[in-house]
């Protein structure tokens, strides 16, 4: 295993890469390929096999390892933050810690603002956490969006808190600037609310557009996902109807480790499959359960 020295930052890829799991060699396994003009989150640098006279290797999410020379300039971030307890965060911060879910666990997603009543009443029906809304097309947080009053009364009131972000109107077409655009406003509106890195914030795939290249969403997601592991936080990918990848593509070609299978008719996750899985009721809110993945991977909330 190569000794790694931790980094912060992201590189735009100049070529196509490989990504690559043990070691930071052209011989070891390849879990990935990233196209030219990615957005890539770099962890840590390595020295490992020289090519063309440069040994220098990064080391991305998940422990993979690529080479650098496929890659601009490292352009270096603020380390992520540890989860945060009530004693410990920063101002603005919600309080709570950031912990692995428990497989079996009911919890909703909705897209209305929840009182206090409301949070009462879904705990009383056996509901553990809630996911709730934030803006994609502003980098603040629009009228009906997850606001940090409301967390506080999710919180408080019992329940555990991710977020989602919402999708285009279907059918849209994503694209690699808009993966960049999106997840910097994910950013945004998460930092507003409060919500600590080191937690799942989900992006919403569905609804793409017929004939769309495969490339272009999975350069879309994986740009969204360095958006948002650069400032700290654990994407994850909500995988709708229509959401223009195959089980093959959603776990080999994209840089995510949590998956969230919706309602719909939609593929199984190669390899890893899914830590969430989603009911759909009819109703005001669509019932999840959670469970431990094929790799032992499991979902991040914030608890208070």
């Amino acid at each position: 295993m190569a000794n790694v020295t931790p980094a912060s930052g992201t590189v735009t890829t100049v070529e196509p890469l490989n990504l690559r799991t043990g070691g930071a060699s052209t011989s070891a396994p390849i879990v990935g390929q990233i196209q030219t003009g990615s957005i890539f989150v770099v962890t840590g640098t390595t020295q490992g096999q020289s090519i063309s006279g440069n040994s220098t290797w990064y080391q991305g999410p998940g422990n993979v390892y690529f080479w650098s020379g496929a890659c601009g300039a490292l352009q270096v971030t603020q380390p992520p933050q540890a989860p945060v307890s009530p004693a410990s965060a920063p101002a603005g911060t919600l309080p709570g810690t950031v912990q692995a879910a428990p497989p079996g666990t009911l919890g909703f997603d909705c897209d209305f603002t929840l009182t206090a009543q409301d949070v009462s009443t879904y705990v009383s029906d056996g509901y553990k956490y809630c996911i709730r809304y934030i803006t994609r097309s502003q980098p603040t947080e629009q009228p009906g969006d997850l606001t940090t009053s409301e967390a506080l009364t999710i919180l408080s009131g019992g329940l555990s808190l991710m977020a989602v972000q919402h999708v285009a109107a279907s059918p849209w077409v994503p694209t690699p600037q808009l993966g960049t655009q999106y997840g910097q406003n994910a950013v945004s509106c998460s930092r507003e609310v409060g919500l600590p890195p080191g937690m799942n914030i989900w992006l919403d795939l569905e609804g793409v557009a017929t004939g769309t290249p495969s490339q272009d969403i999975i350069d879309y997601c994986n740009n969204w996902f360095a958006q948002l592991a650069g400032a700290g936080y654990v994407p994850g990918l909500y995988v709708g109807a229509n959401c223009g990848l195959n089980g093959d593509e959603l776990y080999w070609d994209l840089v995510c480790q949590h998956y969230w299978r919706s309602g719909s008719s939609v593929p199984d996750v190669a390899v890893r499959g899914y830590q969430m899985f989603q009911r759909i009721t009819g109703g005001d809110i669509d019932q999840d359960a959670t469970r431990t993945d094929n790799l032992g991977g499991t979902v991040l909330w914030l608890t208070d």
